[in-house]
């Protein structure tokens, strides 16, 4: 009998609304639900129907296993749930004994069910603050900066309207790939430029929209935030901002008139590549086309050294051209009453020691509750960290300097890894832990555990004796002794969580989603949560909450850690590739057919003086070694640009832990300099060469999987 089930697609991180065929314990179908009413289009149309295979994947991890070998060896063998968890508790708790509970850390990824805020409320409660999570690059530095200028509760984001009061005269697609990766922004921004919308892309990269935009701009990777400021430069000496507004409702702005004089549009055109002609025009739109609209991506204004002040400036710029292109203006949401937070978190209970965490110097991640990805990795290396649990993450992969990341994990006295697949760090492991996935158990999604929480059911059974990770986590937590503050199912954690609004998993499951209403109000009633209750442009919580200066600096945007040289004389930069999610899925058919190799993408100019054609093989080298890659030859993009592939490693080559080092951009990346509050990492802008490999260099196999050795 065929059961169709509401639920919603985690294969991306934007989740569309699905509903799933189930026949005779089986996911036999996918599609689209557009009647529901919730956003629908997924990324690419192919993506959502790769549930299914992963659901049935042969090389799906099934069961418990114990390294038997050297680690990374690939040696296993199967154990039973009791002994896995039974020895990793005694571990645990001789490490904890031993050192502290501070040397015991763990890692997440990009949440994809609700392991993201159990993972914290496990290791609070466990007595250590050293949890790795995603934050660090995906938004942690720029939420700090909105907070530092609009007050607290201010993360920007959204999407721009589309009523004709509200609708944008223009939208700024800046260093973000939502439009390629999500079907929902795509047509969003074709509609909006069917009815009048003017776009503009900034983007070393040639998106697809491209082909819709009025101008597109190429600034050089990593120099974003010194074109924003360029632009606002251009807004305030030719005066395309809201006099009254500024003068009513900002502090700082004398001093940031100051600052601009220290520079030239002369000066941004040297630093950025981008004509001064273009600075000015795309300035003077913003500065006319009322409302705007700016959508900026992780790579542009959410990562790197001088992001927090990078997005500081583009705060200022919504700020002071009109209030109606600050995020939210005149909206108010209201808070949704469920466990979240700090008490999801435990931290009303087990107050984290500010002194015992790795990343205390990065204010804005000790408020956050983590660490990032290289504090963990100096901690290992320095003695501070014995133990390790992930979960969901592969961070050989997607950790920068990777090869620092590998020797860090190879001095590790416990390794534990829970996933859905044997992934590169996986195979590190001293304990791998077989994970259902979204499809295979209930979910209540709320991200961090904040915001609005998605109801994601049981459609299958998992794989043999996987687990969900909050059932993972449960597990352990219970024979640690905390008991009291986890639970038996999925569905009574879910239960817990949901209590303070009186909702119980079914309902959430009829209602599908439980989100804050939101009602106008008057504009100026109450935006602003500064101090002063003005934005502030000049801003004293930048320096007291977070360490950093009060206002951004064109000697600080401009503060590049590397030039190149004649050795090194190309720039690098990466991007994530729409045929997967981050590092995720490598083993999935579905994807790889897609795109079965990384590419790097040159323009012609280089690949003429290396001797390469389309489809050959290059080396990528920084001063921290070199990948290879396959090459795409594009005459559009910047000559002196080389654009790579981001999270790859080869499953169908299970040797070097699925040949992790071959193709993973993570190992020409330095892990420093990193940004002051969050710790953000560079992850573009490396002085780098390109060279044709040798074909006898390339040795992969073809790609094909009939179940790998060890895992069944």
């Amino acid at each position: 009998m065929q059961q169709v089930i509401p639920t919603f697609c985690t294969l991306c991180v934007v989740h569309c609304a699905a509903l799933a065929t189930v026949e005779d314990g089986k996911l036999v179908k996918w599609q689209q639900d557009k009647e529901s009413g919730f956003h629908h289009l997924p990324c690419p149309s192919f993506k959502p129907l790769a549930n299914k295979e992963i659901n049935e994947h042969p090389d799906r991890l099934k069961y418990p296993l114990k390294r038997i070998g050297a680690r990374g060896e690939g040696k296993w063998a199967r154990i039973s749930w009791d002994e896995a968890l039974d020895t990793i508790v005694s571990k645990l708790i001789d490490l904890k004994g031993k050192y502290g509970p501070e040397y015991v850390a763990a890692g997440v990824g990009e949440p994809k069910g609700f392991e993201f805020p159990w993972l914290e409320r496990f290791m609070t409660a466990f007595g250590s603050p050293n949890i790795v999570t995603p934050l660090a690059l995906c938004g942690a530095a720029a939420n700090a900066a909105s907070s530092a200028t609009y007050g607290p509760g201010h993360f920007g984001g959204g999407a721009p309207a589309e009523d004709e009061e509200s609708r944008p005269k223009l939208v700024i697609v800046w260093g973000n790939a939502m439009p390629e990766k999500t079907g929902r922004n795509r047509e969003q921004l074709k509609r909006l430029s069917k009815a009048g919308t003017k776009l503009v892309v900034i983007d070393p990269r040639r998106l697809d929209i491209v082909k819709r935009a009025a101008l597109w701009i190429k600034p050089r990777p990593g120099s974003d935030p010194a074109l924003a400021f360029g632009m606002l430069k251009v807004l305030i000496e030719e005066e395309l901002y809201d006099k009254d507004f500024v003068n009513e409702w900002t502090v700082g702005f004398d001093k940031l008139q100051e600052e601009i004089k220290k520079f030239t549009l002369d000066d941004v055109e040297r630093v950025t590549w981008v004509p001064k002609e273009q600075i000015e025009q795309v300035a003077r739109w913003y500065g006319t086309l009322k409302p705007s609209f700016l959508q900026t991506g992780m790579g542009s204004f959410g990562q790197g050294a001088r992001t927090f002040q990078g997005r500081r400036i583009l705060d200022i710029m919504r700020t002071i051209v009109t209030p109606k292109n600050l995020p939210g203006w005149g909206i108010t949401r209201r808070r949704l009453d469920y466990v979240s937070g700090g008490k999801l978190y435990l931290m009303d209970k087990f107050p984290r020691n500010l002194e015992t965490n790795l990343a205390k110097q990065h204010k804005y991640a000790v408020r956050s509750a983590y660490i990032p990805g290289q504090a963990l990795v100096n901690g290992i290396l320095e003695g501070k960290i014995k133990a390790a649990i992930f979960t969901q993450c592969d961070p050989l992969i997607t950790y920068p300097n990777s090869h620092k990341t590998y020797d860090a994990f190879m001095k590790l006295d416990l390794l534990v890894s829970a996933n859905i697949f044997m992934v590169p760090t996986t195979a590190m492991a001293d304990f791998v832990l077989p994970v259902a996935t979204t499809n295979e158990c209930d979910i209540a999604y709320c991200f961090t555990g904040t915001g609005s929480v998605r109801a994601i059911p049981k459609l299958v059974e998992p794989p043999e004796e996987a687990r969900s990770d909050t059932m993972i986590l449960n597990g352990l937590a219970k024979k640690l002794g905390f008991g009291e503050y986890f639970f038996d199912s999925d569905v009574e954690t879910i239960n817990f969580v949901l209590g303070p609004s009186g909702l119980t998993w079914e309902e959430l499951k009829q209602m599908r989603v439980y989100e804050g209403k939101t009602e106008k109000k008057a504009e100026e009633s109450g935006y602003f949560t500064t101090s002063s209750g003005k934005a502030e442009i000049y801003s004293t919580r930048a320096v007291k909450a977070y360490g950093c200066e009060p206002l951004p600096t064109w000697q600080h945007i401009t503060n590049f850690a590397d030039e190149t040289s004649a050795e090194y004389p190309l720039w690098l930069t990466s991007y994530s590739p729409e045929q997967f999610h981050l590092s995720k899925y490598k083993h999935v058919k579905t994807f790889r057919k897609r795109m079965p190799y990384p590419t790097v993408q040159l323009n012609p100019e280089v690949t003429e003086k290396i001797k390469a054609e389309e489809g050959d093989w290059v080396w990528i080298e920084t001063k921290l070694g070199r990948i290879m890659q396959k090459l795409i030859i594009d005459p559009k993009i910047d000559p002196r640009v080389v654009m790579a592939t981001f999270g790859f490693y080869f499953p169908e080559d299970p040797s070097n832990l699925s040949q992790w080092d071959k193709a993973n951009i993570n190992v020409l990346i330095p892990d420093e300099p990193f940004e002051t509050t969050s710790g953000a990492q560079e992850t573009r802008g490396f002085p780098c060469r390109i060279y044709k490999a040798e074909e006898s260099e390339v040795s992969l196999p073809e790609f094909e999987f009939s179940g790998v050795k060890g895992h069944n």
